[in-house]
């Protein structure tokens, strides 16, 4: 049940940031014509992190914290707040993450999963495929400062009040697959007008990230296992997290996603080392030393993963909102299609992920019980004193203290204005990784 709306009393004594954020919200969603700018605002007394962590599995965050070995997830749940978070009963990333950033079921945002299929042919989805303003759209509309780096479903790239750093925009998803320029993935006769390799906004951040590629400095000292797939993954997760930094020591947004996947592509690959044996069928012919490198893979990536996320929590204070979860868990693929895909999740086995929360006006060592990842922007909306939309699936996740906050019919007024970006052959190559992988037939 969704809270009552503030009454007006209790409006007057908020800041005069978040007045002045309601105040340019009331004028573009009434439908004013005039072209507007950003309102001069006060900044908040803190800022957002939502920092996810795609496929990581609550069984092993819990064992591994309690071990000892995931130290910056677990100072996370002693300050603040931790548990399951639910997502979508079809565990497709891009729906989830597109959930997290609306507050909205998959029917009303309109991202279905990987794939849309058009006219017998196979299209990704992409960011303007989707139906109604995102976080990073309201928030920017009010005044704040925004950043997303490696949001799914973000390319193209939106004109916001910040930065944008598209999914398509570092060489992630697939060995080497996204590289700059001329090794961006084109294929074909004709080459596209410069403005279509454009993966982030404002522009010129594209080079910023093909930059922030060529450095071979380590941001951290957890060592990986030597195998190049591991290696490959943590590449790429170390560029996102680079390029991020740097985003946030640039702009210091009011609002900082992110988003890391490599615990997600190790697991499909090294599951079967936190399974026992008799979770896969004897004709997948596993031996017993690969199950346990498969394990130190696992260990080791996870620990790799609570380091970038220890670099976040550094620069983000007791005054801020910290939010760090993943999409769903991870469960045995015992299929005989792909064998050497050992993880997957298909089933209510890992539907729910990790959650932790940390900031004022949240407990201390508390768990959270039924968070959905519908939950996610209303929350921050709350937490940053701005109206919470009726049009959304999610509501105030329960252990916010706080007043109840006020309530908006919808944001989805708000216009969102995309760079003119073509991808049709890069989205061939993409469909390729998807299809090895399991997620496309």
């Amino acid at each position: 049940m969704r809270s009552a709306p503030r009454d007006h009393a209790a409006l007057h004594r908020l800041p005069f940031w978040r007045l002045a954020a309601l105040a340019a919200l009331a004028v573009v969603l009434a439908g004013c014509t005039e072209p507007l700018g950003p309102p001069e605002v006060i900044p908040p007394r803190g800022r957002v992190l939502i920092l996810g962590i795609d496929g990581t599995a609550p069984r092993l965050v819990e064992e591994w914290m309690a071990a000892g070995y995931l130290p910056n997830l677990q100072s996370l749940a002693e300050r603040g707040t931790s548990g399951l978070i639910r997502g979508d009963e079809l565990i497709l990333s891009p729906r989830i993450w597109t959930s997290v950033a609306t507050g909205k079921d998959p029917g009303k945002h309109g991202i279905e999963g990987w794939v849309l299929k058009d006219a017998g042919e196979n299209h990704l989805f992409q960011g303007s495929h989707r139906k109604g303003a995102a976080l990073w759209n309201i928030l920017s509309t009010a005044g704040l400062e925004v950043a997303t780096v490696n949001w799914l479903a973000t390319h193209p790239p939106e004109k916001v009040n910040g930065v944008v750093i598209s999914e398509l925009a570092t060489p992630g998803r697939s060995q080497a697959l996204m590289k700059m320029g001329r090794r961006f993935g084109w294929e074909g006769e004709e080459a596209p007008a410069a403005h279509a390799l454009a993966a982030t906004w404002p522009p010129e951040w594209l080079a910023r990230v093909a930059g922030a590629g060529e450095s071979e400095e380590r941001l951290v000292t957890i060592r990986t296992p030597s195998l190049k797939l591991v290696q490959i993954i943590r590449e790429e997760d170390e560029l996102v997290a680079r390029v991020a930094l740097d985003v946030e020591s640039e702009t210091k947004p009011d609002l900082l996603m992110v988003l890391l996947q490599g615990n997600d592509r190790v697991s499909h690959f090294y599951w079967l080392g936190v399974e026992p044996r008799d979770a896969y069928p004897e004709e997948h012919g596993i031996k017993e030393r690969r199950r346990i490198r498969a394990g130190e893979s696992m260990l080791a990536y996870y620990r790799f993963t609570d380091s970038v996320v220890g670099l976040f929590l550094d620069r983000f204070g007791p005054d801020d909102l910290v939010l760090v979860l993943s999409d769903h868990g991870f469960e045995p693929s015992v299929g005989e299609a792909l064998p050497e895909v050992t993880g997957t999740h298909d089933s209510d086995a890992a539907i729910e992920g990790v959650f932790f929360a940390r900031g004022p006006g949240i407990p201390a060592g508390h768990i959270a019980p039924g968070v959905s990842v519908n939950d996610v922007t209303p929350t921050v909306l709350a937490w940053l004193g701005l109206p919470v939309a009726r049009d959304m699936d999610g509501s105030v996740m329960g252990f916010l203290k706080g007043a109840p906050p006020d309530t908006i019919d919808s944001y989805d007024s708000i216009p969102i204005e995309r760079l003119d970006v073509q991808t049709k052959a890069l989205d061939a190559r993409i469909l390729e990784r998807l299809k090895a992988l399991g997620y496309v037939e």
